[in-house]
């Protein structure tokens, strides 16, 4: 019987560690997905904008109450927490770092889909509604989330990490960008649904009712840089794509209004907490129309209602300034 070397015997046992190393990592990440997976279907996640000057919702799971991320409506960005903790019988200290930081990147990920999921895109529906209605957007969304950044790793004394995912709601790689286009043909046909039965042309552009005064009196109007709607005392909720209507319903300003490209970019509104801090917002320059909103509508708070009067004013100062087609709009909410 031939006898191994030392060497041999040290090649052969750095294999086998090697082999039980990389065997464990790859079990981590399995079982982390698949519990996840197991708590995305039996949880359920609530939002609640946070206090102070900035407008971003935190989001909690209800069971235990755990923070699973925030979406800040201020800076259009989608944050996800992901927790990674040391396991019980690690192989070797190194190895238990390396577990735990890629439990936490794997539970952020999986996060980023609750958080994505729970983004209001207007004021019935969330981002979980088109991913269920809609196979091209649940791939891409999928794919948004995977190519979402690491913002920020922390590791603790006693060797957990926590890590912090973003993914922006805005720009070619936003979440937007998916989105708007299945938005804007919903938007699209609900106007000519509504134009029809009222006998008008089917047509998304500006109500024929009101433009004449618009036209009449564009030679006398201020040259608006853009538009600020206050909504304060009314608990109005941010969204994606929300509508300004008129009293009778018909829409003011919608994402069928915006060039999309600013759209995309910028988002279609913008929000803020107080006028002043709105008037901050590059966007709307220097000199915005500030209007007040008369109540807010839908199942999650996000549309809004203006006066016929005031409706007319925005009209004039878009025929004026083209506020709304580039999308210079600000909300103020509570």
């Amino acid at each position: 019987m031939k006898i191994m070397k030392p060497m041999q015997l040290k090649e052969i046992l750095k294999f086998l560690i090697g082999f039980i190393f990389i065997f464990s990592i790859s079990t981590a990440i399995v079982n982390c997905t698949k519990a996840y997976s197991q708590e995305k279907e039996a949880s359920v996640a609530t939002t609640e904008i946070q206090t102070g000057n900035q407008v971003v919702e935190q989001v909690n799971v209800l069971e235990g109450g755990d923070m699973i991320g925030r979406i800040d409506w201020e800076n259009r960005a989608i944050y996800s927490v992901g927790d990674g903790v040391v396991p019980p019988d690690p192989i070797h200290p190194a190895q238990a770092r390396v577990r735990a930081k890629r439990a936490a990147i794997d539970e952020a990920y999986g996060r980023m889909v609750e958080m994505a999921n729970e983004v209001r895109v207007d004021a019935e529906s969330t981002t979980r509604n088109f991913v269920n209605e809609n196979r091209t957007v649940r791939t891409r969304v999928s794919g948004m989330v995977k190519n979402a950044e690491i913002e920020e790793i922390k590791q603790f004394d006693d060797g957990s990490y926590q890590v912090m995912m973003k993914m922006s709601m805005d720009g070619a790689k936003g979440l937007g960008s998916t989105l708007l286009p299945v938005q804007m043909e919903r938007v699209r046909k609900v106007r000519v649904v509504s134009h029809t039965k009222k006998g008008a042309a089917s047509s998304v552009s500006v109500p024929s009712a009101v433009e004449p005064a618009v036209h009449s009196a564009t030679k006398k109007a201020i040259n608006y840089t853009g538009l600020i709607i206050n909504t304060k005392g009314f608990d109005a909720k941010p969204a994606m794509y929300p509508r300004v209507l008129d009293e009778s319903g018909e829409s003011v300003y919608d994402v069928a209004s915006a060039n999309p490209n600013a759209t995309i970019e910028e988002g279609l509104t913008g929000y803020r907490k107080s006028i002043d801090a709105a008037k901050q917002v590059a966007r709307i320059g220097n000199n915005p129309l500030i209007i007040k909103a008369q109540k807010i509508n839908g199942k999650y708070n996000a549309d809004i209602i203006v006066s016929d009067s005031d409706a007319q004013k925005i009209f004039q100062a878009d025929s004026k300034g083209g506020i709304l087609g580039e999308a210079k709009v600000v909300v103020v909410i509570d």
